[in-house]
Order: structure tokens, then C-alpha cells, then sequence
């Protein structure tokens, strides 16, 4: 693989995302009945390539894929988007959900995959493929193998929300820094090219090439001089990472409200569409993986707005677990759900509001600036995020934050938050209902029992005094949820559920395995990409080889 510095990484991520915006889409979402015909270039190959497998997206679940069919001898080619395969997903996330590796062996934290298996599918309700996820959970110890087994170490996390278990892992030097980008990806790049694989970058796959019933290649456009070049091969797999990047149609699912992608841009939905065009379709969970360390709002300057909590201490209240208002100024919610299970739950809730806001007081602000909002609760040991996450409670010590205060001009002047009385902060969002609400709610607070959402007790805390603040926010994501619909080998299914012969899909592009509202345990997206993209690889190294 060719070496690539740092800041020629940043520059072609940086040109990658300028350019997101002009790249070809394939049209209005094909999912919607009532989406306008619309005319496709003619695509003309200037040449063509032979192989034996195409993989199209070089993230989680696609690069996982393209090392298991080079090891297994077949001619692979990995066409990704973007500049390097430093712009996806898999190689920035966190870590993933894994079950029965040798990471958890050497701490004696063994994961079953009926652990894992039995959360996952036991919270999807059976909405999801289950004999597919089933064999994803076995799949833990090949992928830490593909990383740890090429250089790339990997540890295990935290049990940050309480699920019992401890799946997550991580990746890190020795050193414990975080291994992000191509120091995470390029030894398996490198493994890859080793065993015969090609990787092309600035590869756009535009259309899926078919002969009768199966598809039997791709047609991608060359980023750099716009020729289009046909790689013929006997198995596809599409692997584009979702369509975070697919502003009008998060709108089209989700409402007419802004949903800040903290993710890969580039994926904009392509691969759903060129296999509904296909012949392929959809399944029927469409969700999304939301923000966990705070509020956004696009109010925020900067590059892409306020996405994150680093943007401003002020978006991070979103996660106190106090008393979070609509837009009507009435409450909506159990609010512990956005600090205990905000990837999936608390984010769901959010989300259907489209836009929330948190509420505090003098005292409530002071206290986090001074002794953190665990202090300010009193220290409850049964609040377990506030005991053991990290956004709250860090090396045995309360996370204070004594640059909230300070925070407060900034966002007030940006118009995300309001400061004053209590019919100010109203009268400055036009929330009609929030004098009468915050009464209702202290007269929970008193009471010691909240009777309308039966928040934990140690939660409760009565708002008072001449000074509030409201601060406004807008739903984030990870990552999107809803795509193709497949059997329990990864292969796509037409309209009458039979298979599209040649033709797999796994990570999020799969809709068979993600479920609505997302999985409640953390690294669940990036475990299911990993370990789909092995389960696909199994599956075409099979049909190569019949």
C-alpha cells in the first residue's frame, strides 16, 4: 500500500468532503412510492477489468470482507469513495461488539455469543434476520484476529451502560492511544494487497452490472479523470456504509428536520439504491445510531456546525438527566433514557421531537461547574452511568466542568440558548407551556416520586430561583440503519424473496440486520459490519468456488 502522511490524509479528506456534495446520486430514493421517474446518464465504459469479487466501500464491513476472499485465493477488487480508507466509518468509530474473542479470554470477561446473540436479538423483537445475526455473533475472534494478527492491538472497554457483559473492544497502541484511520486500517490494507487484493480509492460505484437474473459486475466512475471502467466479476458485495450523507433523504424518513451526521459523508445511500435497481428490496427497519456525548445544533460555527459536545461544554446538558422540554415547552420524557441508553432509546425519543431542550437553574449550573452533575444529584450509587461512564464520573473523580458557565454568552449570542427568567427563556423559544410545566415538575421533585415518566428518584432535583437556562438542540447521528433486505447468507432477495445471484450486502446497508430503534449495546453497529462482512466473504467464497 502506498504511505500516505498524515496531512496528505487530511487534505484528501478534506477535498473528499468539499466534493461529497457534487458526486453522482442515483436519484430520489427508490423506496418511495411516490419518487418521480427519473433519467440515468448512459454509462459507457472506457474499459473494463476481470476478476473474481467486487466489493464496493472499503469501511468495516467491506474491508473485513475483501481480506477474507484475497486469503481465500479470489481476485479481489475494493473500490472505495473517498481518498483513502481513512474517511469510513470502521476506521474511526470507537470499537465494536464482539463475542468469545481472545481479548476477552486474556481478562476472563469471556462474552458468549448466546450473550451476545440473546441482547441483540431479544431487543429487536424478532424484527431482524435471526438466523443471520446468529451468525454474525460467532464470527468475535476472526475479526480480532484480522487486526490483531496484522499489527493492530486491540483491548477491551468499559461496560458503560450497565448491560452486564463487557463486548465492546477497542483499538490501541501499546501506549493506550486510540488507533483511528490508517493507523487502524492500513495493516489489513496492506494484508489485502499482500494476498493479491487491489484497492482502488476515488472509486464511485454507480450501477450494478447484471446478465439476466445476476449480477455479474460493477460500473464506477474514476474520480479523478471521470472515465468509467467495468469490472466484470461473479459476486458483488456492497458494503457503502448508508446514507448519512443523504441529507433529503434522512428528511424523507424521518421528518423535515435537520440530523447532523457525525459520520462519513460520503455515504450517501448509493448502494441501497443500485440494488433496489437491481431488482432487490428493501426491509422494513429504518433507524438511527444517535449522538452519546451531547446535544448539536447547527447555530454553531464552524465547518459543519455544533455536531458534538467538543463544539461547546453547553451541548453537553443534553445528557444530565434533568428536565429536557419540546418545543412546546412540555416535557416528552423519561429523561434518564438520554444519559442511560442514549444510542438507541433517549436518542429515539429526541429524535421524534426533532427539537429538545434542556432546562437548569442557577444552582443547577453552578454545581456542575463546581462539583460535576453527579455532585449536584448528591453522588447516587444507583445512577450506574453516573458511576461508571466516562462522561460523568473519570478515574475515581466527579467530571467537573467549570467552562460550562462561560459557554453560555457564546450560545445565547449563536441563538441555541436562552438566559433569564423562566417567561424570558420562553418567551424566546415561544414556549407557550414551559412556566406551567417546570411547576409540574418541581411538584414531582417535592414529592419525591415522578408519576408522570417514573424517572428514578435520584434524578429528581426542584428548579428554582430569578435565573434559568434553556439550551436547544438537534438530533446527531453515527450512523444510519434501513437497507436491502437479505437472506441469512447476506445474499439479496427480489421481490418474491428469491435470491439475486451474485449479488450480498452487508454493514448497514443490510437492513436484515439492523433493528428500530437501534440496539441499546454500544459497538453494536460496528460488531454487526465487522462480522457481516466475514459472513458475506464465507458465503462468496462458496458460490466462486460451486
Amino acid at each position: 500500500m502506498r504511505n500516505i502522511s498524515r496531512r496528505d490524509f487530511l487534505k484528501g479528506a478534506a477535498a473528499a468532503a468539499v466534493t461529497t456534495a457534487t458526486l453522482s446520486l442515483t436519484g430520489i430514493p427508490a423506496f418511495a412510492e411516490e419518487a418521480k421517474a427519473e433519467e440515468k446518464e448512459t454509462l459507457v465504459p472506457s474499459s473494463t477489468i476481470d476478476c473474481d469479487a467486487v466489493v464496493v466501500g472499503a469501511g468495516a464491513a467491506g474491508l473485513m470482507a475483501a481480506m477474507e476472499l484475497a486469503a481465500a485465493g479470489k481476485k479481489t477488487y475494493l473500490l472505495e469513495k473517498g481518498p483513502t480508507v481513512a474517511v469510513s466509518n470502521g476506521s474511526q468509530a470507537g470499537g465494536p461488539a464482539l463475542a468469545e474473542t481472545r481479548v476477552q479470554a486474556a481478562e476472563d470477561a469471556t462474552v458468549t455469543a448466546q450473550t451476545l446473540y440473546d441482547c441483540e436479538y431479544g431487543f429487536s423483537r424478532g424484527t431482524v434476520n435471526g438466523s443471520l445475526l446468529r451468525k454474525c455473533t460467532d464470527q468475535g475472534d476472526r475479526v480480532v484476529g484480522n487486526f490483531m494478527d496484522n499489527g493492530v492491538n486491540m483491548g477491551l472497554r468499559i461496560d458503560s451502560y450497565g448491560m452486564g457483559f463487557r463486548a465492546r473492544h477497542n483499538f490501541a497502541n501499546l501506549e493506550g492511544t486510540q488507533l483511528r484511520g490508517l493507523d487502524r486500517f492500513g495493516p489489513l490494507v496492506e494484508k489485502f494487497e499482500a494476498d493479491g487484493g487491489v484497492l482502488e480509492c476515488f472509486r464511485e460505484a454507480l450501477q450494478l452490472v447484471k446478465d439476466g437474473d445476476a449480477v455479474t459486475g460493477v460500473l464506477a466512475r474514476n474520480g479523478e479523470d471521470k472515465s468509467i471502467i467495468q469490472y466484470n466479476c461473479k459476486a458483488v458485495l456492497i458494503a457503502t456504509g448508508g446514507y448519512a450523507g443523504n441529507d433529503e433523504r434522512l428528511r424523507q424518513i424521518f421528518g423535515d428536520l435537520k440530523i447532523w451526521p457525525l459520520c462519513n459523508t460520503l455515504s450517501t445511500g448509493q448502494g441501497f439504491d443500485m440494488v433496489l435497481e437491481a431488482g432487490g428490496i428493501a426491509d422494513r427497519n429504518w433507524a438511527l445510531c444517535c449522538n452519546e456525548f451531547g446535544g448539536s445544533n447547527h447555530k454553531i460555527p464552524g465547518v459543519n456546525g455544533g455536531q458534538m459536545r467538543s463544539a461547546s461544554p453547553a451541548l453537553e446538558p443534553a445528557l444530565y438527566g434533568g428536565l429536557m422540554v419540546n418545543r412546546n415547552g412540555d416535557r416528552f420524557m423519561n429523561e434518564q433514557y438520554l444519559s442511560d441508553r442514549p444510542l438507541a432509546l433517549g436518542g429515539e425519543m429526541a429524535l421524534r421531537e426533532g427539537l429538545y431542550y434542556a432546562v437548569m437553574d442557577q444552582e443547577m449550573m453552578d454545581a456542575v461547574a463546581t462539583v460535576g452533575i453527579r455532585g449536584y444529584y448528591g453522588d447516587p450509587e444507583d445512577w450506574y452511568v453516573g458511576c461508571h461512564g466516562s462522561v460523568f464520573f473519570k478515574n475515581g473523580e466527579n467530571v467537573v466542568r467549570a467552562d460550562l458557565p462561560d459557554s453560555v454568552d457564546a450560545a445565547v449570542e449563536q441563538g441555541w440558548a436562552a438566559k433569564g427568567t423562566l417567561a424570558e427563556c420562553a418567551k424566546v423559544f415561544n414556549m407557550p407551556n414551559l412556566e406551567k410545566t417546570v411547576e409540574a415538575y418541581n411538584a414531582l421533585c417535592e414529592a419525591g416520586e415522578d408519576t408522570q415518566y417514573y424517572k428514578a428518584p435520584y434524578l429528581l432535583h426542584k428548579l428554582s430561583g430569578d435565573t434559568f437556562y434553556v439550551f436547544e438542540y438537534e438530533p446527531s447521528i453515527w450512523s444510519t440503519f434501513g437497507g436491502v433486505k437479505t437472506d441469512d447468507y447476506c445474499r439479496a432477495l427480489n421481490k418474491d424473496l428469491s435470491v439475486i445471484p451474485g449479488l450480498y450486502v452487508a454493514g448497514v446497508d443490510n437492513g436484515s440486520l439492523y433493528c428500530s430503534p437501534y440496539y441499546e449495546n454500544e459497538g453494536a453497529s460496528l460488531g454487526i459490519a465487522y462480522t457481516s462482512g466475514i459472513v458475506a466473504a464465507d458465503c462468496m467464497i462458496k458460490f466462486l468456488n460451486a
